[in-house]
């Protein structure tokens, strides 16, 4: 019987020992191999979905990128077509006579106008004309929509409109940023 009891004992210490090689081996498979499978898996999809936006943000900007293409090649065809006769950059003040007449006519008040200084350039030059003074929104879109028709070849650069909420009835401010495009320096002084 002691034989047998020795038998047991030896036998659960083998168990032991089997359990203890098992409980270890377990943990450097998990800890040498799950662990890292785990965390690549979870990186990779933290890349996948980074993956996904900047696709989505390229197709946006691809699909941009052609549309501003589009409407320069349909700028470059008016321009080379003669749609749109520039004028010498020397007619600032009869331009800006203009565009105070287009203000009247559009029920705004003009608190100040001002021409900057010109931006050379190969095709053409920018005269930068800067608009301030007072009107209704609806008066503003008036005035946006015959600017395009009376003046071809102006273009917006900025806008900037503000109100009072409160009182409606009291028109706000607005603030025009145009760009006036003028046959270049150079070419007005060759041609007659």
């Amino acid at each position: 019987m002691k034989l047998w009891i020795d038998n047991n004992k030896a036998l659960r210490h083998i168990d032991a020992i089997g359990v203890v090689i098992c409980l270890a081996a377990s943990l450097a498979v998990y800890f040498f191999v799950l662990n890292p499978l785990v965390k690549q898996r979870s990186f990779l999809a933290e890349k996948r979905d980074e993956f996904t936006v900047q696709r989505g943000e390229s197709s946006r900007l691809s699909s941009l990128m052609l549309s501003l293409g589009n409407q320069l090649t349909a700028a470059q065809e008016d321009l080379s077509n003669n749609k749109i006769r520039l004028e010498s950059s020397d007619r600032t003040n009869q331009r800006l006579a203009a565009l105070t007449v287009l203000f009247t006519e559009c029920s705004l008040a003009v608190d100040d106008i001002q021409a900057g200084k010109i931006s050379a350039g190969p095709m053409w030059d920018l005269v930068p004309i800067t608009l301030t003074g007072r009107g209704h929104y609806s008066h503003c879109i008036v005035f946006l929509q015959k600017l395009r028709q009376t003046f071809a070849d102006m273009s917006m650069d900025r806008l900037r409109l503000e109100s009072n909420p409160v009182t409606s009835e009291e028109p706000g401010r607005f603030r025009f940023e145009l760009l006036w495009h003028t046959t270049p320096e150079a070419r007005t002084a060759r041609d007659p």
